[in-house]
This record gives C-alpha cells, structure tokens and sequence, in this order.
C-alpha cells in the first residue's frame, strides 16, 4: 500500500509486461524495451526493437513485442539473445501469452492470430470481426475486445463457429471468448 520505488525507464514508458524475473516497459520513441529487476528496483537490460514497441508479453523463452506499422511481433529471448519476426499483418496491438501459445489482435485486419511460441509460426488466424485490440490468454481459452462490433461473439470448444448474442450500439467496445485448443 505504499510507494516502494521509483525507476527511470525513458521519455515514452507504455506498454508493460511481467516476465524472465522483471518487468519490461516499451519506450515508443526510443525504440526500446527496459527490463526493470524487481529485486533491484533498476533497469538491467535495454533491448532495441527494430520499430515502435506497441504491447508486449513475456513467455518462459522471452519476450514478445508487437510493431503495429510493420505488422510483425519481434520474439526477444533465448540464450543467445536472438531477434525474431514473426510476420502477422494487418497492425498487431494486443497480444498474451499463455504456455508456448502466443495470441495477437491484428486490429486492421480484424483477425486473432496464434502463434506456436517454440517454432516461431503464426499456425492459426481467426477473423474475429472489426478492430480486435487487447487480448489476454489462459490455457482453457482467450478474450480479446473488439472495438465498434455491434454483437458480441463467443466460439465454444466444440463448435466451428460463432455464436451472436443481442445487437448493441456500433461504438461500444464488446469483449469476446474464443475457446478450445483445436483451433
């Protein structure tokens, strides 16, 4: 309930994300991402990212981080410290984690894409409707909001497709429920 530290992490702090013993914190101008140790209370680690760090999420392997302009989310991580692109178009913003499964809200495209976090590979693209945005995962499923959709959508496990609840004014923000693990 108190005030415990106060770190130093660039001009445009945004996007965080929670992981590897830190926190991260994206710097848009700066085109970095700062891991901050959480035993410290300091930046160990600046990262550059090769565009503007939009959000981020951490898995066991490292860290994830979407460029909405070049529509790719950069892998950070492994013992090498190696960068990755993982192309998934149509301006990435949201995105979790959850076990070695990545989700991306590619909110130009109005798709959900998944990626296998080991190899590096978007193996499913879902259209979710217009303007997905945040996204959040645990192993049972994934939500994701969806900006302007005048019908909320949900997908079950066994069923191939939507299912649409009562319209509602176009300029609310819906969140949906896509669940399962075939897809």
């Amino acid at each position: 309930g108190r005030l415990q530290a106060v770190v130093t992490v660039g001009v445009t702090a945004g996007a965080l994300a929670v992981g590897d013993g830190g926190v991260w914190v994206a710097d848009g101008d700066a085109h970095t991402v700062s891991r901050i140790s959480v035993t410290r209370n300091r930046v160990d680690s600046v990262l550059t990212v090769p565009g503007v760090p939009g959000g981020m999420a951490a898995s066991a392997h490292g860290l994830w981080v979407t460029d909405g302009a070049a529509g790719v989310v950069t892998f950070l991580g492994g013992p090498s410290g190696r960068r990755l692109a993982v192309p998934v178009g149509g301006e990435p913003t949201g995105i979790a984690v959850s076990g070695d499964t990545v989700w991306v809200a590619s909110t130009a495209r109005g798709t959900l894409s998944r990626i296998d976090a080991r190899r590096h590979v978007v193996v499913a693209t879902v259209p979710v409707g217009a303007r997905p945005y945040a996204v959040a995962a645990d192993r049972r499923g994934v939500w994701v909001t969806v900006l302007g959709k005048p019908v909320m959508m949900h997908t079950s496990p066994g069923s191939s497709s939507p299912s649409r609840g009562g319209g509602h004014a176009a300029w609310q923000t819906w969140l949906e429920r896509l669940c399962g693990q075939g897809w």
